[in-house]
């Protein structure tokens, strides 16, 4: 979706592969599922990443409504929550919105 749209992605598999990665190189926007097994979820992934890049800009996805967890995540800093599933354009819109914000 994020080719689509014109982005270049780079995915991991895992909470703790978004750590390692985050700590050598740098992303525009995070994209997180709240729940991710085995392994940290994601808030506990976005906790870890605001450690080692304050002010991380990111987005919170999950096939739940909004919970305590997806709540957590926007106080931390977390621009955006996506339910899914979600189109192009909410991922689109959301992306956008997220950079844009300052």
């Amino acid at each position: 979706m994020l080719e689509k749209l014109g982005y270049n992605p780079k995915a991991v598999s895992s909470g703790e592969e978004a750590i390692g990665y985050l700590r050598s190189s740098s992303a525009d926007i995070v994209i997180l599922d709240m729940i991710m097994e085995p392994g940290m979820g994601g808030l506990q992934t976005y906790q870890k990443i605001q450690e080692i890049n304050p002010g991380q800009k990111a987005i919170v996805a999950s096939g739940f409504s909004e919970t305590g967890l997806v709540e957590k995540a926007l106080q931390l800093g977390a621009g955006a929550f996506l339910k899914k599933p979600f189109t192009v354009k909410d991922l689109g819109n959301a992306v956008r919105k997220e950079l844009d914000r300052s």
